[in-house]
């Protein structure tokens, strides 16, 4: 998968949806987006799951309990140092392991 692919695949599977358009300047507008089922006021800037630890935080707090176990389980063979290791491989990931990671969890990495 191309890293613009991951980045799509996750801001959906997270709950990121495209929410009309916002115009930044007289004729200059952008895709704004909002998550799912809040009353955030929509933006145009957007968590990078491939380039940003921060913006992992938040998912690995969320995630639900069996996708949490297959997510681990696959960090764990991408980071090999640890392999085995389980929530510590959490630790040593970069952000572009975490995005492989949770794709291959929730069955939406394609070669």
């Amino acid at each position: 998968m191309t890293q613009e692919e991951q980045q799509r695949e996750i801001l959906k599977a997270v709950g990121w949806e495209r929410a009309g358009d916002m115009q930044v300047a007289p004729g200059l507008s952008y895709p704004a987006y909002k998550l799912r089922g809040t009353d955030d006021e929509p933006r145009i800037s957007l968590p990078n799951f491939i380039n940003d630890l921060n913006a992992w935080y938040d998912v690995e707090q969320s995630m639900d309990p069996f996708v949490r176990i297959n997510y681990l389980k696959t960090l764990s063979t991408i980071v090999p140092v640890i392999q085995g290791a389980g929530e510590m491989s959490v630790a040593l990931a970069s952000s572009e392991q975490k995005a492989e990671a949770y794709l291959k969890a929730l069955n939406l990495w394609t070669e």
